[in-house]
């Protein structure tokens, strides 16, 4: 009996911790997807999101679809852009995506019913808080150290023209990811047997799907996806394959 009662508390201990550790873990209670990072922990990622919700919660009738940590090498060249215009250079910054519908009724600010793809830029120094320094339109990412930026165009262009084939999408950004995460994927696209390729360009691209559903897609929808481009000689860009990223 006393064995019994034994094992009974420390079940009741442990189901008491485990609740107690799942609500130290919380998720926020928006659509937040933190990437991968090497330079932030994901609470910092979490803080960072924070300030930008607050912000974004004054919106009256506007619907997130989804935040997400657009990834340290898009955040370092927004710090060096930051900078370049700052009189006090700031120590960290983020850049993060966002894709949202406007009102359903047009104001002076949004046309009605419309989905928008949005960048902002949250900036802190060595211990201090994250500050919201700006949004707005979420520009094409098209830096490299490898690639021009004629050849990243390119390579958008053949995206675009994947895109007006699926009858009903919208595009909304197409940005290039970089150039340690394209060239890690060349074996990956040379193993799939689409042809030989001596370069690999990777983009994510944002899209809605058609406003009603059919075949693999769901109605109105937002998707990521990551594009996958090889090319040979310095040639054309060609698709080799895409889907969720």
């Amino acid at each position: 009996m006393k064995k019994n009662i034994i094992l009974t508390l420390f079940a009741v201990i442990l189901t008491a911790l485990c609740v107690c550790g799942a609500a130290g873990a919380q998720e926020p209670d928006y659509p937040l997807y933190p990437g991968v990072s090497e330079l932030f922990s994901y609470e910092d990622i979490v803080a960072a999101a924070d300030v930008i919700m607050a912000e974004f919660s004054t919106w009256d009738g506007c619907r997130l679809y989804r935040l997400q940590y657009a990834g340290d090498a898009r955040s370092l060249n927004e710090l060096a852009n930051v900078n370049a215009d700052s009189e006090e250079p700031y120590d960290e910054c983020m850049l993060f995506m966002s894709a949202f519908r406007s009102p359903k009724e047009e104001s002076m600010a949004w046309a009605a019913n419309e989905d928008y793809c949005w960048s902002w830029t949250v900036v802190r120094n060595k211990d201090g808080e994250w500050t919201l320094r700006n949004w707005g339109w979420a520009e094409p990412f098209l830096n490299s150290d490898h690639f021009s930026v004629y050849d990243l165009e390119g390579g958008s262009e053949n995206i675009r023209a994947d895109l007006t084939q699926m009858e009903g999408v919208k595009q909304l950004n197409i940005s290039y990811t970089d150039d340690d995460f394209s060239e890690e994927n060349l074996d990956y696209i040379n193993s799939l047997e689409r042809g030989e390729f001596d370069e690999c360009a990777v983009y994510e691209v944002w899209f809605m799907s058609p406003k009603e559903a059919y075949g693999a897609w769901e109605a109105d929808t937002l998707y990521v996806w990551t594009w996958y481009l090889g090319r040979s000689d310095k040639g054309y860009w060609k698709t080799v394959t895409y889907g969720i990223g």
